[in-house]
């Protein structure tokens, strides 16, 4: 036969309740809790005037939801107010869901490496070790113009190719140079920038190559910027060094030598898995109308280079 609940059942009850539940009462014989229901709101008869006020204080933490203290169904509400504000809280854009979250939705993911700290990751970055946070891409190659030798050295550009029929070309190789060759000069001087020669020296070989651009209608003054655009079958540009360690960028004025620069910069290096792409250029301090690039051997990878065009910026 049940019986009566004692104060020590009250007391273990009380402490097992969950937070929500009001204080436990006894009515004939049979205990009573009323608990909130996330869903549902509270019956102002089954919890008194103290449960109303904390949750309208967790309201407070939310919206608007305030306690006026007088307890009950409005104190309820208020307190169910401001947990859907809490809730609505990081729905805002702000948390982890919205763009500016830890994903890689906006670019700026914790994990991507930033090589050149533009601010754009590597895995979306058009120019990964050049700084460009606008991301121009005037040709839309894919290859943004800050490393684009194209963008570079084009029409309209910091640098105008020389091209026939205003410029002509001439090509060399020195007698000792066995297996040596030089095919498609032509490529050096065409419309297409993306066409190219190729200067060829076998790791090894004593001698070297080269390919000489003339333009007979024009003498170009000291302070001019002339150069390559050269790729490099499979090198890196951990290997940009061994580049410009093998070239020689000469400038002449009526045959005679002006000018000789024996490891000219590399500038706007880049790599795409295949060929290392830059341009080779020299600052120029003497008047000039021919300029040529050397290919020659060494302790090295390099043996072939590829030359796209030679540019030159204008007076």
């Amino acid at each position: 036969m049940p019986t009566s609940p004692t104060t020590s059942h009250l007391s273990l009850l009380i402490a097992l309740l969950p937070i929500g539940c009001a204080a436990p009462c006894v009515d004939d014989g049979l205990i009573q809790v009323a608990c909130r229901d996330d869903d549902a709101e509270i019956d102002s008869d089954s919890v008194d005037g103290d449960a109303s006020a904390d949750d309208g204080a967790d309201g407070a933490d939310g919206a608007d939801g305030q306690d006026d203290g007088s307890g009950g169904a409005d104190g309820g509400d208020a307190g169910d107010a401001g947990d859907a504000g809490d809730a609505g809280s990081g729905d805002d854009g702000s948390g982890d869901d919205g763009g500016s979250g830890d994903g890689a939705d906006d670019g700026s993911g914790d994990d991507g490496a930033d090589a050149d700290a533009d601010g754009i990751p590597d895995a979306w970055d058009n120019c990964p070790v050049t700084d460009n946070p606008a991301q121009g891409d005037m040709d839309g190659d894919g290859l943004g113009d800050r490393c684009d030798t194209d963008t570079r050295c084009g029409h309209g550009m910091e640098l105008q190719p020389l091209l026939a029929p205003v410029v002509t070309v001439e090509s060399g190789i020195d007698e000792i140079c066995l297996l040596c060759s030089i095919s498609d000069e032509m490529s050096a001087i065409d419309e297409d920038l993306r066409s190219a020669a190729t200067l060829l020296v076998p790791v090894g070989v004593t001698g070297g190559v080269f390919l000489r651009v003339l333009d007979a209608s024009a003498t170009h003054p000291a302070g001019t910027t002339v150069g390559f655009v050269v790729e490099a079958p499979g090198l890196a540009l951990a290997d940009l060094f061994i580049v410009g360690s093998h070239l020689r960028l000469v400038t002449r004025l009526d045959g005679e030598v002006q000018e000789i620069d024996n490891a000219p910069e590399i500038l706007d290096a880049t790599a795409d898995g295949i060929s290392l792409r830059g341009l080779a250029v020299l600052e120029t301090t003497a008047p000039f109308d021919a300029v040529e690039i050397q290919l020659g051997t060494g302790i090295g990878v390099l043996d072939a280079l590829r030359v796209d065009t030679v540019c030159a910026t204008m007076p």
